[in-house]
């Protein structure tokens, strides 16, 4: 090998080395099917600070790309958000999802005006991309400012209790037990390992596109689910929602949703029907949808919409919440938005009248 060739392998060897971020990678896709992009991108003499890639989930071609904190931090710089903007570019040119994996302190603040434009340019792209293609956020380590606002951007958020998710140094809602209850979080996972695991069934339940064809798996009928039916039915009043939407979706196919936003009893998740994935929505086991609740309906209805997912609504709702100043807290705004989302989607919606449907909200 001559001298001239050893600075290149060098630079292979250290933008190949194994880091959280490459592990990360390593576990998101199937085995063996990892590919990088832009290995060898450079910001000077150190690396991007950002893997970046493509490869398969669950069989499926998906773009993603893994801040590496042992990079200056993770700092987002002008390499930096070059190479995540070309994931995003062939993202779109292909029709293939996109998995954001976020660690990073920030903007690399020597690089003053590029490091803005670089989180301009990702924050433009993933809004681009919305109802385009897929796009889930695995957050697992610091998020803040710019980088939280794209990471929220996503159809999906997903966070380990060990992350920090904030748009401000000092705001409260910065860990994930905060970023569940104001309803940023859709799933909060124990560690990293878990975080990557539910991003990939995520993506199994989701199309490549908004022109695709819904994914197929193998199913089994839910154990019992005849018997836990007919007893759900004999006490509506008391049924828990969730049991229902388990005994009709195939066994171990459901994934609850921003679970813990809002206590209104409003439920939504994705699950699989035959194999194929529907949307439930469950309003509600309590009898009365808060705005809050409103919203968290609204969106996940929206994001089924976008890729054609149908959507089944099981109706058990006495009104929408009276409580003194929910209007003002955007009460009549949220419910309009419902109902503005259910009239406007053209995914096939089922409504299953289960219980109470009174006025306004029978209506919406």
């Amino acid at each position: 090998m001559s001298d001239k060739a050893m600075p290149l392998d060098d630079a292979r060897k250290d933008a190949l080395k194994d880091t959280a971020a490459r592990k990360r990678m390593a576990a998101l896709f199937d085995s063996d099917t990892f590919v990088e992009v832009g290995a060898l991108v450079k910001n000077g003499c150190d690396g991007a600070g950002v893997i970046t890639g493509y490869g398969l989930v669950d069989g499926s071609p998906v773009y993603a790309f893994a801040q590496d904190a042992s990079v200056r931090n993770g700092a987002v710089g002008a390499a930096h958000g070059s190479k995540i903007k070309k994931i995003y570019e062939l993202a779109l040119k292909t029709g293939a999802p996109v998995v954001g994996i976020y660690d990073s302190n920030g903007a690399a603040i020597d690089e003053g005006l590029d490091a803005m434009a670089a989180y301009g340019d990702m924050l433009c792209w993933t809004n681009n991309l919305s109802g385009v293609v897929p796009q889930v956020s695995v957050v697992l380590g610091p998020c803040a400012g710019c980088a939280a606002m794209i990471a929220a951007s996503a159809d999906f958020v997903v966070i380990s209790e060990q992350a920090e998710l904030f748009l401000s140094p000092g705001d409260e809602a910065c860990d994930a037990k905060n970023a569940a209850l104001s309803g940023v979080a859709h799933l909060v996972e124990k560690d990293d390992a878990a975080a990557v695991a539910a991003a990939r069934r995520l993506i199994a339940l989701l199309p490549s596109n908004n022109l695709s064809a819904l994914p197929l798996c193998e199913f089994r009928e839910a154990d019992g689910a005849d018997a836990a039916l007919e007893a759900a039915a004999k006490a509506m009043d008391k049924a828990d929602m969730m049991k229902i939407i388990g005994g009709i979706a195939d066994a171990g196919s459901v994934i609850e949703l921003q679970k813990d936003f809002t206590k209104c009893g409003v439920h939504v998740a994705l699950g699989t029907v035959a194999g194929s994935t529907v949307g439930f929505v469950a309003a509600s086991d309590s009898g009365k949808v808060c705005s809050n609740g409103s919203s968290k309906i609204a969106r996940f209805v929206a994001i089924c919409d976008s890729f054609q997912i149908p959507v089944v609504t099981f109706v058990n709702c006495a009104g929408f919440a009276a409580a003194n100043g929910h209007a003002f807290r955007g009460g009549v705004r949220e419910v309009a938005k419902l109902a503005h989302v259910y009239a406007e989607a053209t995914t096939p919606k089922i409504a299953v009248i289960c219980g109470a449907a009174y006025g306004s909200a029978y209506v919406a």
